[in-house]
């Protein structure tokens, strides 16, 4: 989990000294913890050293100082920071030049944030199932329009059809120019929780500002991409290689 995120976990400084590998941060759903996706990760060939944190107020993580109203900003600056200190880690096994950054569903999206906002600390970006990088869609979806999040949310800054100039100003893909590194976007058609059409919007974002977005759709997967997991994550590492060893 990170706490303090200017620096690593003496637990993950050990992992990541145990052997040689490229570091990858994982960024796990909401409401769940990274824990939970150790199993899958387990399966995954060596040459990866995965970190895996709590995003703030989700599994062992201390709780968001916002009480959940800043839109995720503080998390995509963990994020960030996460990132910046694995690159300052001084770890001999682990190359700071080459960081990739993976999120599912909830970590899609602070992948996309990331990406954005600080444009030179990773080096590719895979996303899987990811939420919207249009932060509004994913409150109207999410949240019913009577219930107390949602109100919250809109009395502080009003609804899209109120708003809208602040509502695309904290989304990522009103930045997608920004982007300086390749952006893998997997999903699966069997997907309940997040639209399809979602990765197909910020695919078209991506490339409209000229960015480097690859699009794949796994066919009879669901949102954590089973039966299909092994194929999945197999395109996703095939796409790392690709892009951190090339």
């Amino acid at each position: 989990m990170i706490r303090h995120v200017a620096q690593l976990s003496t637990r993950s400084v050990r992992y990541l000294e145990a052997g040689a590998g490229h570091p990858l941060i994982f960024l796990h759903a909401f409401p769940f913890s990274a824990e939970q996706w150790l199993p899958q990760l387990a399966r995954v060939p060596a040459g990866w050293r995965f970190v895996a944190p709590d995003l703030r107020g989700l599994g062992g993580s201390d709780p968001d100082p916002s009480g959940d109203t800043d839109l995720n900003v503080g998390a995509t600056l963990d994020v960030v920071n996460a990132g910046r200190a694995l690159a300052a880690s001084g770890i001999p096994s682990l190359d700071p030049a080459r960081i990739g950054l993976l999120g599912h569903s909830l970590g899609g999206g602070e992948a996309f944030g990331a990406m954005v906002v600080a444009p030179d600390v990773y080096d590719v970006v895979a996303t899987m199932s990811p939420a919207s990088s249009r932060i509004w869609w994913v409150i109207d979806h999410f949240y019913p329009r009577d219930s107390p999040e949602f109100l919250e949310l809109a009395e502080l800054h009003g609804t899209y059809e109120e708003n809208p100039e602040y509502w695309d100003d904290v989304a990522a893909a009103t930045f997608a120019d920004r982007s300086a590194v390749p952006l893998l976007v997997l999903v699966g058609s069997a997907d309940d929780p997040v639209f399809g059409v979602w990765a197909e919007h910020t695919v078209a974002d991506w490339k409209a500002a000229g960015a480097d977005v690859t699009l794949v759709t796994v066919e009879g997967a669901d949102h954590r991409l089973d039966p299909h997991w092994d194929d999945a994550f197999g395109q996703i590492r095939n796409f790392l290689d690709e892009t951190l060893l090339s």
